[in-house]
């Protein structure tokens, strides 16, 4: 199950996000954004009630269209839900990695350790700066030079601290090419490599051109410098 959705929240003004709709075996009617941020209250409840549905066991993925290390008081809170719930559950944040090095808390991993997390995904997406830098857009407005340094040294932090970690990388056409390097470098990082299959910009151009918005798409690319092709 997947738990603590935030609707715009990034840190990043990623081009896999705005060209984005489908993965692989996701249906049409999906749709990741939500009408507005939750309230604390009413993600616990969402995910109170998501827990009854399995008694036995399941892996609860604390992720969002955006970075869920931003609501970090829902973050634990999710976690302290769960392990109070049933301790046998697996509990895993899902993070871009960098943003997590850039809280107040600079023992971070000491304190997700502490409330029980056991997993942690990174969103890697790159085997090297450069293409790191052109696709996940570090920053937004603010351009965060040593992002993706940050979000290897994310990754290595939290191997050290004993959690079962994960460098993923979302197979756009751009990835797809440099595969063979992104598996080498999460096997040096010494986590598990986990490549997401990716519907592509057709899906997304067919859902924008069903609700005539394809000029979305259009500003876009002229907006944020997109290459289309390139994505």
């Amino acid at each position: 199950m997947n738990a603590g959705m935030f609707p715009g929240q990034s840190r990043n003004v990623c081009a896999i996000r705005y060209f984005t709709s489908g993965w692989q075996d996701s249906k049409e009617e999906q749709n990741l954004y939500l009408e507005r941020e939750p309230t604390k209250e009413e993600v616990l409840e969402a995910v109170r009630a998501e827990l009854k549905k399995w008694p036995r066991g399941c892996l609860v993925k604390i992720c969002g269209y955006g970075e869920p290390v931003l609501r970090m008081d829902i973050v634990l809170a999710i976690i302290d839900l769960v392990k109070a719930f049933a301790p046998h559950f697996t509990v895993q944040l899902d993070t871009s990695g960098w943003p997590l090095l850039e809280l107040e808390d600079d023992k971070v991993f000491e304190t997700l350790k502490r409330h029980g997390i056991d997993n942690i995904s990174v969103s890697l997406n790159a085997p090297n700066k450069e293409l790191y830098d052109r696709i996940v857009r570090p920053g937004c407005f603010d351009y965060k030079e040593d992002a993706y340094e940050n979000t290897i040294k994310c990754i290595e932090l939290a191997r050290n601290h004993g959690f079962g970690v994960k460098a993923t990388f979302v197979l756009i056409s751009l990835i797809e090419r440099h595969e063979e390097a992104c598996i080498k470098l999460v096997k040096e990082l010494g986590v598990e490599y986990v490549g997401r299959e990716y519907v592509g910009k057709e899906y997304r151009s067919k859902q924008l051109h069903d609700h005539g918005d394809e000029s979305l798409i259009e500003t876009e690319v002229k907006v944020l410098n997109i290459d289309r092709d390139e994505i």
